[in-house]
């Protein structure tokens, strides 16, 4: 997670924690529905103290395995619905295709318990039933606050980029969630 306020001021990174609970998987006509959130949990001492508004971020995308396609999303701020949030992607490999329709929707809160900051993002996932190459990647914010801003622009810069292409993402330094076992 990083935090700074204006325009990078007092820009830091520290660690959060990631979760996934898969809420449903279905299968019908050919098509596989799975349901799950992604949960991000925000340690208070991970936000540093800022005497004005300060903004926190986190990144977490959809990637396919095989090919290490970033299933290109815009970066969604503060709360959202599933209707912001619809994308459709295809999936070459080997021979094959695969249409990947998903939407989700972003819920933050604060002071939950033990935690500064709670963040669920809620999926709702189609595609394919013979397809199992979906992996939910919660990303480690870069180092500055250029990069940073740069990351929240990756979707005109490197629309379905592969996962070890995209400049501002250390790929090693990721946490991955197999979807589909």
């Amino acid at each position: 997670v990083c935090s700074y306020s204006g325009l990078g001021d007092g820009y830091n990174t520290d660690d959060c924690y990631w979760e996934i609970t898969k809420t449903g998987d279905y299968t019908h006509d050919g098509i596989r529905e799975l349901h799950f959130d992604a949960i991000c949990y925000i340690p208070e001492d991970s936000i540093p103290y800022f005497d004005q508004q300060y903004t926190t971020v986190t990144s977490s995308e959809l990637y396919d395995f095989y090919t290490g396609m970033w299933l290109t999303t815009s970066t969604a701020y503060g709360n959202s619905q599933r209707g912001d949030n619809y994308y459709l992607h295809t999936i070459s490999w080997q021979g094959n295709s695969y249409l990947i329709e998903f939407a989700y929707s972003t819920d933050w809160q604060y002071n939950v318990g033990d935690w500064a900051q709670v963040l669920t993002k809620s999926y709702a996932v189609y595609l394919p039933e013979d397809y199992d190459g979906l992996v939910f990647a919660a990303e480690a914010q870069p180092d500055n606050y250029k990069d940073s801003a740069k990351r929240m622009q990756l979707d005109s810069i490197s629309p379905e980029a592969a996962l070890m292409d995209i400049d501002t993402v250390d790929p090693y330094r990721s946490l991955y969630f197999s979807l589909c076992y």
